[in-house]
This record gives C-alpha cells, structure tokens and sequence, in this order.
C-alpha cells in the first residue's frame, strides 16, 4: 500500500512477499541456505527439503535459530494463467495483471487486490489504517471491483462497502 501511495503511513514490521504457489521450489532453491516455516493453525513448523504446500499459504522464513524472522512469502493459488483468490475462489485475475511497480522498479499488488486480503470480518487496526490511507486513491474501476469482492465474500455485511458506496465515483 504505501508503494502505490508512495509514501509510508505507518510502521512496517516485516516485508510481504507474494508468490505464485506454482513457483514455491524456485523460492526454496534461493533460500536455500535459510530456515522457512510453514504457518498452519497458529504454529510454526520447519519445512523439510523436497515439502510442496499445497493449501498452507504462508511461510516464514529467517537466516538463523537465534535471528529475528526477516519476512514472509505467502503463496498464491493460480489457475492456467489467473491467479485465484484463497478465500473465494471465484475472484481471479489475469496473473499478467497482478501488480504495478514503482519507478525505482519495484513490483507490488495492486492496492485493490491487497485491499481484499486485508478484508476479514474482524479487520485489524494496521488493515484498517491501509484502507483508510489507500481506497481514496482507488479509480472507479478499481473501486468497483473491490466491492465486487467484498460481496462475494461477505455478502453486504462488511462496512468497507459502505464506505466505498459512499466515495463513490470521485476521483483519485
């Protein structure tokens, strides 16, 4: 959120990484020489040489047992060449258009998409503050579709549609 914004809004304590399951051995082949843990159900377990996961979605990973975690990869379910969204499989996307990139070249998700992954029925503060600070400067299009899906996943109840509805058509 804050590359699309370009500015940071709030303290980050790690890095997301978002990668396509598909290409989880390619992340395993360069980090090789690190220790990933797979996170199911509130616990941390050490992913062994040759695992695949095929539903847990995050890993987390650091260089060493006495070091601090340095960042998480979530996996990304896709389809042919569509991403699929974990929590309702009927949104999906061209993979082509996944993301944006910064002028320095930095890749990043578009804000609507992480926008639906910080959605949950008890969105936490720091999801909250990303929504705040990122849905004015969504298009309409881009507005639109992030309704789209707040609806299919939680029907009208979610008071982040509310608040689109009321955004409206302005301009970013």
């Amino acid at each position: 959120i804050d590359l699309f914004l370009g500015k940071h809004t709030r303290i980050h304590y790690d890095t997301d990484i978002l990668v396509l399951r598909r290409d989880q051995n390619l992340l395993y082949e360069h980090l090789h020489d690190w220790q990933l843990h797979k996170a199911h159900s509130g616990t941390l377990t050490r992913i062994e040489s040759g695992d695949f996961l095929e539903e847990i979605g995050d890993v987390w990973c650091r260089s060493g047992d006495d070091k601090p975690w340095a960042f998480q990869v979530m996996l990304m379910n896709t389809q042919s060449d569509n991403w699929v969204y974990k929590r309702c499989p009927e949104i999906r996307g061209p993979i082509s258009e996944i993301g944006f990139q910064t002028a320095d070249g930095i890749p990043y998700l578009k804000p609507a998409i992480q926008l639906l992954y910080k959605a949950k029925s008890e969105t936490i503060e720091k999801d909250r503050h990303d929504f705040e600070h990122a849905s004015a400067h969504l298009n309409s299009a881009e507005r639109l579709w992030l309704m789209d899906g707040l609806r299919q996943q939680f029907g009208e109840g979610h008071g982040w549609i509310d608040y689109l509805e009321v955004i409206g058509d302005e301009s970013p």
